[in-house]
């Protein structure tokens, strides 16, 4: 949400800026451009592609998985090369047998979104030392 915020706030001053002459040397041309460029990215989902590029980055991290079931499923805005963004709330058991329930972003295939439905099964990874701290979700077919 705050992504889009600032995407649409990027936008707008680039609209903006357009009107503006230039003045004492400083053209507003490149700057406009950038700014829309970036506002239209962030607008169009960047925000949520740059979270699961930070969750992929986190990878690493996961030391432990379960067994979990999706528990509502909810896409996103944006589709990109074939792959929907998609919202999961997922509940899992974690190795002491706490019951946590986490939402997540993925990219899932628009062939392999019914794998993802509300109630199906899939294999959650996360951090033993911080199950609430983040969550990759796959699917099992």
């Amino acid at each position: 949400m705050i992504f889009s915020g600032i995407g649409l706030f990027l936008v707008l001053l680039a609209v903006s800026f357009t009107f503006v002459k230039s003045t004492g040397g400083v053209d507003y041309s490149l700057l406009c451009a950038l700014a829309g460029t970036v506002g239209a990215l962030l607008l169009c989902g960047g925000g949520e592609l740059i979270g699961i590029f930070i969750r992929k980055l986190r990878r690493k991290r996961m030391n432990a998985s379960a067994m979990g079931s999706v528990e509502s499923i909810q896409l996103g805005r944006g589709i990109l090369n074939g792959r929907a963004i998609v919202s999961l709330v997922v509940s899992f058991a974690s190795e002491d047998g706490v019951a946590h329930q986490t939402r997540t972003n993925a990219l899932v295939s628009l062939a392999r979104l019914s794998t993802y439905e509300k109630g199906r099964s899939v294999v959650v990874r996360y951090n033993a030392s911080n199950p609430d701290g983040g969550i990759l979700v796959e699917a099992i077919n």
